[in-house]
């Protein structure tokens, strides 16, 4: 009797996705790809970060190792690149290949096909949107793409810098959503998400702006007060 086999997928030419704004990741129609070790994807994502922009063995040196680098590293980097090459496909695809050229690298991926960009791309529609609602829906969207801390799995001072600052990049579009929602309707349910926001920032002015407005709507002029005078006495502190 003879045994069926499932059929092999076909190839094909769907570009890689790929993903920064939670572990660093990318696949190919819904498939994720091998990208190799933490230091590995570090490669890959300091070129996601400038797509189509050369950058130099130096740099790439300093985001994965820092000031300190080992006297393997340009090897080794070679030996990143090189893998990473084959994990997204063959070279020569429009789609995105890792260039070398000037002295350095570049990556061809089109930034849409990257999450952080098509988050900015959002973020920036939603400052020129015709209504708050549009705007609010377009915020959605953009929060939407997010899948945790932005580079976890990586770990350095460059990695820890790019992290912080894509963090407040999140936070700011999540209080402007909030603007909006402030404006359109009553602040139902935005109490507790913004005091989770506020222990995870405890010093951002407008998040505490935000949260100030939402208990005095919410619970009255004690309870915003309250919060005003915790927040104070916090700031001061620090």
């Amino acid at each position: 009797m003879l045994r069926q086999t499932t059929p092999a997928a076909p190839p094909t030419d769907a570009p890689p996705r790929f993903q920064l704004l939670g572990p660093v990741a990318a696949s190919r129609d819904g498939h994720p790809l091998s990208l190799g070790s933490p230091k590995q994807r570090c490669v890959l994502a300091a070129l996601l970060l400038t797509p189509g922009k050369t950058l130099s063995t130096e740099q790439l040196i300093q985001c994965v190792w820092g000031h300190s680098p080992p006297p393997t590293a340009r090897s080794t980097l070679h030996s990143y690149v090189t893998r990473l090459r084959g994990a997204l496909g063959p070279q020569g695809d429009a789609a995105a290949s890792i260039l070398h050229q000037a002295g350095g690298y570049l990556l061809t991926a089109p930034a849409h096909d990257v999450d952080l960009h098509r988050f900015r791309t959002l973020t920036g529609r939603a400052r020129t949107a015709d209504s708050g609602a549009e705007a609010e829906r377009t915020l959605d969207e953009a929060l939407g793409l997010w899948h945790g801390d932005p580079l976890s799995g990586i770990a350095g001072d460059w990695a820890e810098s790019v992290r912080a600052r894509l963090v407040q990049e999140r936070l700011t579009a999540t209080l402007d959503r909030v603007d909006h929602r402030l404006t359109a309707r009553e602040p139902a349910g935005l109490a507790a998400e913004l005091r989770d926001l506020a222990a995870e920032h405890p010093w951002d002015e407008r998040l505490a702006a935000q949260l100030m407005t939402v208990l005095f709507r919410s619970a009255g002029q004690a309870a915003a007060l309250a919060h005003y005078e915790s927040f104070r006495r916090s700031l001061a502190q620090e």
